[in-house]
């Protein structure tokens, strides 16, 4: 039992703790995990000493004591009164020094006169040959008469806590790499005694296990330290680290090496009798020979370590060496506030590295098969995160990620100009992460970020391919962020032998609430076949976001296939394409399409819309661009509704125009071409004097229930409103408020009036809010007439005018 500290382990809440009894506050030392604390982090209040903030959980607390060993506390002279008190601290003084020395002894070991001392600051007026434990580097050290040095070759030498040892029945042990017979093994710096099996560790210190490449120890205090002297046959920079033992004769001073090594470098390191001694008690005659200062006994054990360059560093004259330490050994304390230790280990595990598998990034390695070992290890391993550093991988094959339960694969780099995937000979695909699970919400996520795709092969097929063979999943799936795909980017121009180009950029399938965002792709429009899909939905990748991307040079820029329901994007240009957003439903779905802050560069159909329903196009930009065909173009619309079960969309907002140069073909700004329920306003439609778009606003025949607001701008638009002849087609809604009291039959006159290219008025009954018949007075422009079924009067909360 320790006679003059406490030693505690913090819970994290607790902030008091008890001293032994002192004479002075300020001989009090508190330490946490061995560091010394400043007294400005605690108060002392007689025996109690409380931290300002609770150590941190599992943090070992040490009160101690230090009495002041260089003056007596008590003076006495001659014809003093002695009282009980001064005789007291006297005496508690002599008490407390020799509690604290046994304390001390304890805790020390002696062996050819060295001394032992283990704190984070260096000890003062120590003598040559006083070894200390320097707490805050984890290094034992040992006073050469000038500075201290360490105490083992620092490019073998492993330090061990208790904490490091894993407890395997009646034994401790851990694991070395690297470990093999030629091992020396200090514990707080005295060498041991190996046993020759793990049963005799009863009567010796430890046992080395070879195969397993541990060392097992009985037993350790919590302050034990346990270092491992490894003579390995490759450690860092040398060959071979050599030991060569010797019994000394009687007074034997020169002792010859079998093995040479480079003298004056700082790598040999002397024992005797298992006491590491210092470079100043002997002189490196030459490269094999050693002159010991003052001669030894007979009988005496001498061991000599020494490392051996390479060949072509023998002349090496500064040795810089690392050795292997496993990273599970090694701390790691991340900055911050509130920050706990860690092992290396655990901190590079958060994430694995392309450069793991041996991937090089330098252009010219082929790094297709160390990338695919990395995407096979992330999900054999249950999914996470890869990282692909700055650099360029050649990539001569299709990578493929095969996920049969819920792996989360995400692969990520450096930036989309940074960590580029250069794809040598894609004829198919580039990346194609596909889930084959069958299990309902329990499939995986896909992340692809800041990464570039780039193809030096012409029609190279699909750059990113995201697969689910299951579609019932309601967690986020599919979501590529801040990505490149193009052509070679050390090509100029695509006429370069190695420019190459996509046929797809992103391809989903069954890919539900998935998102891209802040992509840049990049076809190809001047050679043939063209490029085909920037974007392509298929499947049911339904709730899909598009935002803050660019899409250049396809046939078409986004296109939503099969059942996709909910297509949603925002602040993205899709530019030189032969049709911008195409949503293609089939009959049985719900489509949504929304576009809102657009811009739509194209050469036939800005946005094309099949079916779609509850859609809106807002604050969008549509330009018939003429970059794609020459002399001769094709007809271009800017909005097209197709489909019998469009209904309930709205086109608000947008500004239409077209290039100058583009003359000779039928373009429209609006086409409700199927369905019902459509609004169009707020529009701006622009042509030239000398090249009008040829329509602003198209209702086709069929086409019902449709309202074109006045508040559409039109310049230079040969026929802004072309209505084909459906039923309640509205150009601007008017409502009448308030209520009037109709019979049937009877003439309903507005203080306002209306302009006489008044078509059509609907007029909704209050109670049911159902339709009643209008019809026209032609007598009066104000005067309408209303026919109604009831009997008696109806009141009517509003009438709606078309004109």
């Amino acid at each position: 039992m320790a006679l003059s500290y406490n030693e505690y382990t913090a819970d994290g809440t607790q902030t008091t703790f008890v001293s032994k009894p002192y004479l002075e506050a300020s001989h009090l030392e508190v330490s946490l995990n061995g560091i010394v604390q400043a007294s400005s982090v605690y108060t002392v209040t007689g025996t109690a000493v409380t931290f300002n903030t609770p150590p941190p959980s599992g943090s070992r607390v040490r009160i101690g004591r230090n009495s002041n060993q260089e003056s007596r506390l008590t003076d006495y002279e001659d014809a003093s009164l002695l009282t009980a008190d001064v005789m007291d601290a006297d005496a508690k003084q002599l008490f407390f020094m020799a509690q604290e020395a046994i304390d001390t002894a304890s805790e020390t070991n002696l062996a050819g006169s060295t001394f032992y001392n283990a704190s984070a600051n260096a000890p003062e007026g120590p003598n040559i040959g006083d070894l200390w434990y320097d707490t805050s580097n984890k290094f034992l050290k040992i006073y050469n008469g000038e500075t201290w040095e360490l105490a083992s070759p620092s490019n073998e030498t492993f330090t061990f806590t208790n904490t490091h040892f894993i407890t395997d029945g009646s034994y401790k042990y851990t694991s070395v790499i690297g470990l093999n017979d030629d091992v020396f093994v200090f514990l707080n710096g005295v060498k041991l005694i190996k046993a020759a099996s793990l049963a005799a560790l009863s009567t010796e210190d430890y046992f080395l296990d070879l195969v397993q490449g541990r060392i097992y120890f009985q037993s350790l205090a919590s302050t034990d330290v346990v270092q491992v002297v490894l003579a390995a046959s490759d450690v860092g920079s040398f060959n071979r680290t050599n030991v060569e033992d010797f019994t000394a004769t009687a007074g034997q001073t020169v002792f010859d090496l079998t093995k040479a090594y480079v003298p004056a470098t700082d790598t040999l390191h002397v024992y005797v009798n298992g006491v590491r001694k210092p470079s100043s008690s002997y002189v490196e005659s030459s490269s094999t020979q050693v002159t010991l200062n003052q001669g030894v006994s007979a009988g005496d054990e001498v061991t000599f370590i020494s490392n051996q360059f390479l060949s072509s560093q023998a002349q090496t004259t500064t040795a810089n060496v690392t050795g292997q330490l496993p990273a599970h050994r090694i701390d790691f304390t991340p900055p911050g506030t509130g920050t706990v230790l860690r092992t290396a280990q655990s901190k590079m595990q958060e994430t694995l590295s392309v450069k793991d598998f041996g991937a090089k990034g330098d252009g010219v390695t082929d790094d297709t098969s160390a990338f695919q070992a990395a995407i096979n290890s992330l999900i054999t391993n249950g999914g996470g995160r890869l990282y692909a550093p700055t650099g360029v991988y050649k990539i001569t094959a299709q990578l493929l990620g095969t996920c049969a339960a819920q792996e989360h694969v995400s692969i990520v780099g450096d930036g989309r100009y940074q960590s580029i995937l250069n794809f040598k000979t894609a004829s198919t695909l580039g990346l194609r992460l596909h889930s084959t699970s069958s299990s309902d919400n329990q499939l995986p996520s896909f992340e692809i970020r800041d990464l570039g795709f780039i193809t030096t092969r012409d029609n190279a097929g699909t750059a990113i391919s995201l697969e689910y063979d299951n579609s019932n999943n309601i967690d986020a799936s599919a979501y590529v962020a801040n990505v490149l795909i193009a052509q070679n980017v050390d090509e100029t121009s695509d006429s370069g032998s190695g420019y190459g180009y996509w046929s797809n950029g992103i391809y989903t399938k069954n890919a539900r609430n998935g998102e891209v965002r802040n992509v840049h792709v990049y076809g190809e429009m001047d050679k043939s076949p063209n490029s085909s899909r920037g974007l392509w939905l298929a499947g049911e990748s339904t709730a899909f976001v598009v935002s803050d991307s660019l899409f250049m040079e396809w046939t078409t820029g986004v296109e939503a296939l099969d059942t996709t329901e909910g297509l949603y994007i925002n602040n993205t240009d899709i530019v030189f394409c032969r049709y911008g957003a195409r949503h293609n439903i089939a009959s049985g779905a719900e489509p949504q399409f929304t576009a809102v802050g657009c811009s739509f560069n194209c050469a036939n159909v800005g946005v094309w819309l099949t079916n779609a329903q509850q859609s809106v196009i807002a604050d969008s930009l549509f330009y018939a661009t003429s970059a794609l065909d020459s002399g001769s173009w094709p007809n271009y619309t800017g909005v097209l509704f197709q489909g019998s079960l469009g209904k309930f969309n709205k086109v608000h907002g947008c500004v239409f125009s077209k290039e100058a140069g583009r003359t000779g073909d039928t373009t429209s700004a609006i086409d409700f071409n199927q369905g019902s329920y459509y609004t169009a306003s707020g529009n701006h439609i622009f042509g030239f004097s000398d090249n009008a778009f040829t329509f602003g606003v198209q209702v086709r025949s069929g086409v019902s229930n449709t309202v074109v607001g006045d508040d559409n701008v039109y310049e230079y638009v040969s026929s802004p409103y072309s209505d084909g002849g459906g039923t309640k087609n509205f150009r601007q809604p008017l409502v009448q408020g308030g209520e009037v009291n109709i019979a049937s039959g009877n003439t309903v006159t507005f203080p306002d009036e209306f302009p006489l290219s008044c078509e059509q008025v609907v007029a909704c009954h209050k109670g049911s809010n159902t339709a009643i018949n209008v019809t026209v007075n032609a007598e009066s422009p104000t005067g309408f007439t209303v026919y109604h079924d009831n009997s008696g009067s109806v009141d009517i909360s509003y009438i709606a005018i078309g004109y």
